[in-house]
């Protein structure tokens, strides 16, 4: 490994990753200066981080858990180290200013560090411009992405951006076979700015909504009876604020080129799940075969420092409303990462159940990403059953994880096939049965490609696989 660092001269390290604490001993002892950033590592990780050698901290408060009261990060041990070197952006626009006296009052003046973070446009005059591959706006000391996406760099704590949802439909689905041609489709956002990407400073509060889950009600002749749209809504305010999300639960109406409107706040608030700082990934379930007692909406717990460990789930009545319980909503908590297995003992996500009411009780089968090491997602499945059907008015049956989790993982020939740079990754999935066959499922994998010479693109694959009662 010596000759792969040489000339290496400083390096950022998170230090939660595995076996980041070794890495970083070594490094430190072939003369390489290890900082410590770019993290979501808690205060124990912090400290194995610098005990094993690492000296300074990469932009203090940016990318990094900070000073919270009840699960404190990088930030706080990189001040409360008077060994360690920290780094401070100090152009009022990444740290605010009234920030700055606490870093004075508690780090030794020697050991602070003040860096421009400037890139290479800085001083020229340009005003756009090329950064590698990424087209950057700047504008006076403030630089942003000309177009927001999900693949750039650390942002600007004042840049949000925003995605938007739209409408596609088929009328016809004739036999097993996919119809991807025929699609009727909104010209514009059906909810969300037009365009999206709100990277000029001109978006509103909740600027951004994402992850929609569309649950068709079909009567006892397979037809289209109703539909329930959830979906993930920034509710944000401080354009300091990024990434706090709520859901939002609605009935659309009328056709591609109808939009909606959202109301004030949203249906349910990371302020009624104590243990969430944002909300992600909504799904429902209906609880009863015609959804007359409402439905149960499940959906990603984010944490403190964006750890997403947990997938809970909120009773909604039949109106939309939060069914109240105890004080609070009424609230389960569904799979959570501790309990699954290596698996996904880095976490998991993404919630997408399919429930089937049969004569004997009812099976509520959960597909979600499960994640066993950083940026390595993989499919998993989680299975409950009950004889009272019931019981979904006031409860939902404990789901046990598939034996042989995970179903699907990154180095399956079907994610690999076409990947000719970089390996590809799992990204998304969305399951439902076949309105002619319940015991066929449908899946529709997102992945990312990497090609050579070339960004990476999303991609939809659509998959047909049978699911039989064992």
């Amino acid at each position: 490994m010596a000759t792969f660092v040489e000339g290496l001269r400083i390096i950022t390290i998170a230090p939660e990753l595995r076996g980041a604490p070794e890495l970083i001993a070594r490094l430190a002892a072939w003369g390489v200066r290890v900082s410590l950033g770019h993290s979501a590592a808690n205060v124990a990780q912090s400290r194995a981080g610098y005990a094993a050698g690492a000296v300074t901290t990469t932009h203090l408060f940016n990318a990094m858990v900070g000073v919270t009261h009840r699960e404190p990060g990088l930030a706080l041990e990189a001040l409360l180290d008077d060994a360690v070197w920290v780094e401070l952006i100090a152009d009022t626009l990444h740290v605010d200013p009234d920030v700055w006296p606490l870093i004075w009052a508690v780090k030794p003046t020697e050991r602070v560090l003040l860096v421009s973070d400037a890139i290479s446009l800085a001083g020229s005059g340009v005003t756009r411009g090329m950064v590698g591959e990424l087209e950057v706006r700047v504008d006076g000391e403030k630089v942003t992405l000309v177009e927001g996406g999900n693949l750039g760099p650390e942002l600007e704590p004042s840049l949000h951006v925003g995605y938007a949802l739209g409408h596609a439909r088929t009328a016809t689905d004739e036999g097993g076979q996919w119809r991807l041609t025929g699609w009727e489709s909104s010209g514009s956002p059906k909810v969300g700015a037009d365009p999206p990407a709100c990277t000029d400073g001109t978006c509103t509060d909740n600027r951004s909504v994402r992850e929609p889950h569309l649950l068709a009600e079909l009567n006892e002749e397979q037809e289209l009876r109703d539909l329930v749209l959830s979906f993930a809504r920034e509710v944000v305010t401080d354009p300091l604020e990024r990434d706090l999300f709520g859901i939002q639960v609605v009935r659309p109406i009328g056709g591609p080129t109808t939009g909606l409107t959202l109301p004030s706040a949203p249906t349910l608030s990371p302020d009624d799940i104590p243990e969430c700082v944002s909300l992600r990934d909504p799904a429902l379930i209906p609880v009863d075969p015609d959804s007359l007692q409402g439905y149960w909406l499940l959906f990603t717990c984010v944490q403190s420092g964006g750890a997403t460990r947990e997938i809970h789930a909120v009773r909604i009545s039949r109106a939309l409303e939060v069914v109240q319980e105890g004080g609070g909503p009424m609230r389960r908590l569904v799979l959570a990462a501790d309990e699954l297995g290596p698996f996904a003992s880095e976490g998991i996500r993404s919630p997408e159940p399919v429930v089937s009411f049969e004569e004997n009780g009812m099976r509520l089968r959960i597909w979600f990403l499960a994640q066993s090491t950083p940026g390595d997602w993989s499919v998993a499945l989680a299975e409950a059953r009950t004889h009272d059907t019931s019981m979904l008015e006031f409860d939902l049956p404990e789901p046990v994880p598939f034996p042989v989790n995970p179903v699907l993982g990154n180095a399956s020939t079907l994610v690999r096939s076409g990947c000719l740079g970089a390996p590809c990754s799992i990204t998304g999935i969305a399951v439902t049965p076949r309105a002619d066959d319940p015991d066929r499922l449908r899946f529709l994998l997102a992945r990312r490609l990497y090609l050579p010479g070339a960004a990476p693109t999303d991609q939809l694959i659509p998959l047909e696989q049978t699911w039989r009662k064992p």
